[in-house]
């Protein structure tokens, strides 16, 4: 399969229901409470948004095995631009989140970490666009970052205890943290292609869901950006097709044939 079809029958449909779920979730926001601010029950939305997120799920969870599963870095992550651009675009947004997020009162810890966050983003996205595998601290950075962002959203959270309200903020960022978490792992030597690429569209999907409604939308955007950005080829090989030769591999499988010539040839 076209490495380029691929990324299309992956991401258009992502981005579409995505938008989709945004939409409802705009709506449902608008109008689907009460004078009292109570969630009216059984809510058209409610339903579509809840069943487009299963069926979209359950999608990743059909299409995941025909993924493939090579594990070396450079040959999931060649050199890109279109990546690394995204990547370093997460990184502006997420300093715009930093400016965002210094409210009178609120501290400097919250933006501290936005900031340090767009900084260790930029430094991924310029490795992604020359092709460099980059430090294992880096993406273990930006991780650590999201869990202490997560901790820190709970607060807002729990004085609005409507579900609702801050459900697929909570599945977005802990779906970008689990992402996150897995290309540390791939920097590290210990890559999983399938729960990365899982996380990745998960991360994606609910970051599109969570900008509605969201006091501090940079930062989900940024989210949606990186997950994109940071993805795999997703080069689809049959299991019945035998095991692709990659360039260093074909240039060793040369020099092992060689070796019996040059012995019989003595």
């Amino acid at each position: 399969m076209n490495s380029k079809l691929t990324k299309i029958l992956f991401y258009l449909p992502t981005a579409v229901l995505g938008l989709v779920g945004m939409f409802l979730q705009s709506r449902l926001l608008e109008y689907g409470y009460d004078q009292k601010g109570l969630l009216m029950n059984a809510r058209l939305e409610q339903v579509l948004l809840w069943g487009l997120a299963a069926v979209f799920a359950a999608l990743v969870l059909f299409f995941l095995p025909r993924l493939g599963a090579r594990g070396t870095y450079e040959m999931n992550f060649p050199r890109c631009m279109a990546s690394g651009l995204a990547i370093m675009a997460a990184g502006v947004l997420t300093g715009f989140s930093a400016l965002n997020a210094m409210v009178p009162g609120g501290g400097l810890l919250l933006p501290a970490g936005c900031a340090a966050g767009a900084v260790l983003l930029i430094l991924v996205g310029m490795c992604r666009m020359q092709g460099r595998k980059p430090a294992f601290w880096l993406e273990l950075a930006v991780c650590l970052l999201c869990c202490a962002n997560l901790l820190h959203s709970y607060r807002g959270w729990n004085a609005r205890p409507n579900v609702q309200l801050y459900a697929f903020q909570l599945l977005a960022q802990i779906c970008v943290m689990l992402f996150a978490t897995h290309r540390a792992r791939c920097a590290g030597g210990l890559m999983d292609r399938r729960r990365l690429v899982a996380t990745g569209f998960l991360g994606m999907f609910f970051s599109f869901i969570a900008l509605a409604g969201a006091g501090n939308p940079a930062l989900y955007l940024a989210g949606g950006l990186y997950c994109a950005g940071g993805m795999c080829e997703l080069k689809h090989f049959s299991r019945r097709r035998k095991r692709p030769v990659f360039p260093r591999e074909e240039g060793e499988e040369g020099l092992s044939e060689s070796q019996p010539e040059e012995g019989a040839d003595a």
